[in-house]
């Protein structure tokens, strides 16, 4: 007799399980099905044509928004920033660069393109003592780099007032 057995236990073996068991496989597959749906829907946005209007407005109030904490953030910190913008060329970033050299950017994730809406390129500066911005500006809000047809405009007064429209400004 083995030891196990003078001990009053009977020895039972162990067995080895091999494969998985019916739980188990369905919920490896609703994983990797909720895994494949959300990259599905990530590329299909992204790969098969232009974002909503929906979500080009949305992203464009994001940026306006962003604008005007940046405002408040150099009025609060007593920091001066240049904001440009090229009329030309479309970008999907809007930035900053604060007096201090260091810069802060808003990311349009793809969805929307950033164009400065007026014919030339200045640098817009910033001043917290008088909470002023000079010049003020227009960026117009645009599906697409190729296509510069903007869907919305954010306006900047000289008082650093953002305001977020369907219309660009009157001269």
């Amino acid at each position: 007799m083995d030891e196990a057995t003078e001990r009053g236990r009977a020895c039972v073996p162990v067995r080895v399980r091999r494969g998985l068991s019916l739980a188990e496989l369905l919920v490896v597959l609703l994983i990797v099905g909720i895994l494949f749906g959300g990259v599905a829907l990530v590329a299909r946005s992204s790969f098969f044509g232009p974002p909503s209007p929906e979500r080009v407005r949305r992203e464009g109030e994001h940026a306006a928004m962003w604008l005007q904490r940046v405002f408040h953030k150099g009025l609060l910190t007593g920091r001066s920033f240049v904001f440009r913008l090229s009329p030309s060329a479309p970008k999907r970033t809007l930035d900053i660069r604060w007096a201090d050299d260091s810069t802060e950017t808003y990311d349009g994730k793809g969805i929307v393109w950033f164009t400065n809406y007026s014919g030339t390129g200045a640098y817009c500066t910033y001043n917290p003592k008088w909470n002023m911005v000079t010049p003020a500006f227009t960026v117009e809000v645009g599906t697409s780099a190729e296509v510069r047809r903007p869907a919305w405009y954010v306006v900047v007064s000289p008082f650093c007032h953002v305001d977020f429209r369907k219309t660009p400004p009157r001269d």
